[in-house]
């Protein structure tokens, strides 16, 4: 159940219980929050994948490239690479596969709570906003060679399907990008970037997210809460600077290089200790709650297996290790299953879509 909150004091309980629960079911002890005024099923999905953009970018080759080559070309970003280039664009509405976070919980919830200053303040009132939590294992430089250099893999790939590097197995590959004072609106917003790295949307693993509702009736008061006891206002959003260094040094031990191959086993073996750890609750309730945890649980593991066998850019050593974990999952569950009830098991998952 999503946690509903009517005011900051409940927020702040909300996110210290939230973060509480989620370092132990995580083992992550950094956060960071985005917040949206409507609590859409699309949250969380950045523009790219969204509309005409989506178009573009399968039928246009190096669509994304070709943007960011004219953010370059009209002095729109000072930045030549094409990362920083494309993080300095972030705000001006062009079409992008990063997705804004923070990582200052109250500035999350300003902007569940506040439209973009160019609408109307109360537009979005009559709506749920929603604010998600993202458990950070895993942090990367914008100024890393090696992020930079993948960024520019992806954006680069053409769509005639001779150099696509950009299939849709490396969709379940998601880096946050840490840029805390790139520019001056992002350091305002204490902010940092999820990468989203397929040619479509794949959101994050469940196990990384949580998502807490702010109440449509409470976003006035809200809004006044943060202005009286934060003085947070659509112009006055900047960070504090003192303490940054024990702060930027907790940051730092995360910080790692790009590796697609380990990054897509350690996801994937992730994303089953989540599903596990909660199957290890819900099996003694049995009855609808499990069976459609369970049902869940192989449409994921269809659609990510259907994932490894599409793709022709994937080592045969890496494709194997990666069936190996599901295999190995499969069987823990059906073992652990509760009298009456079954869990389709490998060798079915893999022929009921045809793959061998």
């Amino acid at each position: 159940m999503k946690e509903r909150v009517d005011s900051v004091s409940t927020y702040i309980k909300t996110i210290n219980d939230s973060l509480k629960e989620m370092r132990k079911s995580t083992d992550c002890d950094l956060f960071c929050y985005r917040g949206e005024q409507h609590n859409y099923e699309t949250s969380g999905m950045p523009n790219i994948f969204r509309g005409n953009n989506l178009k573009h970018m399968n039928e246009s080759k190096n669509y994304e490239k070709n943007v960011i080559d004219e953010v370059i070309s009209n002095d729109l970003s000072k930045h030549e690479n094409y990362l920083q280039a494309a993080i300095n664009a972030q705000h001006g509405g062009f079409p992008s596969r990063l997705l804004d976070v923070t990582f200052n919980s109250l500035i999350g919830l300003f902007f569940a709570v506040t439209p973009h200053y160019t609408k109307k303040i109360t537009e979005s009132d009559h709506e749920d906003g929603v604010v998600i939590i993202y458990a950070i294992d895993k942090l990367y430089s914008s100024n890393s060679k090696g992020i930079q250099s993948y960024f520019e893999m992806i954006i680069s790939s053409n769509n005639d399907g001779e150099n696509n590097e950009n299939e849709r197995i490396k969709g379940y590959i998601h880096r946050l990008i840490d840029f805390t004072n790139l520019n001056s609106r992002i350091k305002a917003q204490q902010g940092g970037l999820i990468l989203f790295s397929g040619n479509e949307f794949i959101p994050l693993p469940s196990w990384k997210e949580k998502k807490i509702i702010i109440a449509k009736e409470a976003k006035i008061n809200i809004r006044e809460e943060l202005k009286d006891l934060f003085g947070m206002t659509i112009g006055t959003i900047y960070p504090e600077s003192d303490n940054l260094v024990g702060y930027l040094t907790e940051k730092a031990k995360l910080l790692t290089e790009e590796n697609t191959e380990e990054d897509l086993i350690y996801e994937l073996k992730k994303q089953l200790d989540h599903y596990y750890y909660e199957f290890q609750k819900v099996k003694f309730y049995k009855g609808e709650d499990l069976l459609h945890f369970l049902y869940d649980i192989e449409e994921y593991l269809y659609s990510y297996v259907e994932s490894i066998f599409e793709s022709e850019k994937l080592e045969k050593n890496t494709q194997k290790d990666l069936l190996n974990i599901v295999e190995d999952f499969c069987e823990m569950i059906s073992l652990k299953l509760p009298e009456d009830y079954s869990f389709v098991d490998y060798n079915s998952l893999i022929k009921e879509r045809g793959l061998l």
